[in-house]
């Protein structure tokens, strides 16, 4: 059945059989022939990072900061309906269903830019001969990329503070292009809103990567004497014994990953409120302005407890990153439909806190009705879905189409709310944006 299948070999089908490798861009990591694999790093990277170069100064140019904002609700539902376990048990349970298919594919490739997966769910047929924990890996980098592009952006600041005319004189036409379209735009300002901004997307995608490079399964064995045993393997590639000779370098690269990405932002994001903490921050002798204003990107929009009759909710910040570890911590444990009801109840959970704490500040409060909405909305999805399944086995068809349409209006409400968020902030900028293009055609001078 693996051979013939799904053109595979060995313990539970865990390995591509000879002269077949798994597609970079699938949801299920299908085996195909790739007699010509080193020929198409040119496409894999021509797909992986020039969206994500675009994608990232598009964020800067907006000045989207997702980290202390409403929209930071639509980015958590896009990273959720896209992270591995429910994209692949959506694709997998809709096999039958080619329009509905489809359509999944289509939503998940939108909601799938927010988690850096830009063509995930096309089934691109771009294979480059690597095995399953290699093509994991390319996630890593992937994830670390618009990192790499914060670090460069900041060495170019500074040396174009530092007045240096070649940086100077390439710089002059973007600051009139930017300056034109974005009132009060401001490249260092823009530079540490993108960093919130992909630190949360890249976050999630090396959490992701991490876990599907750690995720175990048992595997069970009779052996000669009609006793049962079994032995730990890698979930994505069963003939692989857990943390064994070739596992072991890309289980300890997944927890170093873990550790720096996880565990140390979210000790940060924690004790960072504390006053105690920034005194201690401020006993060494460096230049923590740039860590101030970064934690004020994801606690600026919370009450910070000065204000009369208000508490510090500051912590807030951390629960959402807490969600997401809870979510693959899940789907690692699981693997099954109970991963489903427990991301349900989360979501529930997490809708309840905000309502009753309330911890935006009094000017943002309508960011706590735009989050429960969307927490609510992800815990109706889920439900949804095993409910499907659930009418699909029992052969209701009638139960069976109401659910999947019910999941197709939640996938559709949340590109709808984000539609009407951008034409609100089009029509609000529009005169603006008239006035400085009369003024710029009049002499930039004018306008500076």
């Amino acid at each position: 059945m693996c051979g013939q299948q799904f053109n595979r070999s060995g313990t539970l089908c865990g390995r591509c059989r000879d002269g077949y490798y798994p597609l970079v861009y699938s949801s299920d990591m299908r085996c195909v022939p790739c007699p010509d694999g080193e020929k198409n790093w040119y496409k894999y990277t021509l797909a992986a990072f020039l969206p994500l170069t675009i994608f990232y100064f598009l964020i800067m140019f907006f000045r989207i900061n997702v980290s202390s904002s409403q929209f930071y609700a639509f980015v958590h539902f896009s990273q959720v309906v896209t992270m591995p376990a429910i994209a692949r048990a959506i694709i997998t349970s809709t096999r039958f269903r080619p329009l509905l298919q489809k359509g999944v594919r289509v939503m998940g490739n939108i909601y799938g830019i927010w988690n850096m997966d830009f063509f995930r769910l096309s089934n691109y047929d771009i294979c480059l001969g690597t095995d399953t924990l290699q093509t994991l890996s390319l996630d890593v980098v992937v994830g670390v990329y618009p990192l790499l592009l914060m670090m460069l952006s900041y060495v170019l600041i500074r040396l174009y503070d530092r007045n240096y005319r070649v940086l100077i004189y390439i710089w002059k036409p973007f600051k009139m292009i930017f300056s034109l379209f974005c009132k009060n735009w401001e490249i260092k300002t823009s530079l540490i809103d993108a960093f919130a901004t992909f630190f949360l997307l890249s976050n999630v995608k090396l959490i992701s990567v991490s876990f599907d490079l750690l995720m175990p399964v048992k595997v069970y064995q009779l052996n000669s004497t009609g006793h049962l045993s079994y032995s730990w393997r890698l979930f994505y590639d069963a003939t692989l014994q857990y943390f064994g000779e070739r596992h072991y370098k890309y289980a300890i690269l997944a927890i170093v990953i873990l550790t720096l990405d996880v565990l140390l932002p979210l000790m940060l994001l924690l004790l960072y409120p504390f006053t105690w903490f920034q005194k201690f921050l401020n006993l060494f002798p460096l230049r923590w302005y740039v860590l101030h204003t970064f934690m004020d990107s994801f606690h600026g929009c919370y009450k910070d407890g000065t204000e009369p009759g208000t508490r510090d909710c500051r912590w807030f910040a951390s629960m959402f990153l807490v969600i997401h570890i809870s979510f693959f911590t899940l789907g690692g444990a699981t693997l099954g439909s109970v991963f489903f009801v427990f991301n349900a109840i989360i979501e529930i959970v997490a809708a309840l806190l905000l309502v009753s704490i309330q911890p935006f500040k009094p000017q943002l409060n309508y960011y706590s009705d735009v989050h429960v909405k969307f927490h609510l909305l992800l815990a109706i999805l889920c439900t949804s879905f095993l409910g499907a399944l659930e009418a699909e086995l029992g052969r209701k068809p009638a139960l069976t189409v109401t659910l999947y349409t019910s999941m197709a209006i939640v996938g559709i409400l949340p590109l709808l709310y984000v539609c009407f968020v951008v034409l609100h902030w089009l029509c609000s900028h529009r005169k603006f944006a008239v006035e400085k293009l009369v003024a710029w055609r009049h002499g930039y001078d004018i306008i500076e």
